[in-house]
């Protein structure tokens, strides 16, 4: 099979057993560092991806995506940042919709 890496950050290349065993290192047929270009190549048959499952989820729910080998690799949580500019230069709005993200995502 062909699979899909992680341009960006090396740490998403790196699937890991659950069972324990080494952690296979996904060198990538292609690499992206784009979450919607890895969900439009998986969609279209290109090869197998590595996909959050918040994307990830309705895709399967609506028969898009399968799941391959699931409860085989390590699910453990990437975390996610925002970056903001300073205070003084933020618009309320751009907090707002911070903390309504950070929110939502804490409860999935």
């Amino acid at each position: 099979h062909r699979l899909l890496g992680n341009s960006s950050n090396p740490a998403l290349n790196r699937w890991s057993s659950v069972a324990g065993g080494a952690a296979f290192n996904v060198q990538g047929h292609t690499r992206t560092d784009n979450t919607a270009v890895v969900v439009a190549l998986v969609v279209n048959g290109v090869g197998i991806g590595r996909v959050v499952d918040l994307v990830a989820r309705p895709l399967v729910s609506a028969g898009l995506l399968t799941p391959v080998l699931p409860g085989l690799f390590s699910t453990a949580p990437v975390p996610m940042f925002a970056v903001m500019l300073q205070e003084r230069h933020r618009l309320p709005k751009v907090r707002a919709c911070i903390d309504f993200w950070a929110e939502w995502l804490a409860g999935n």
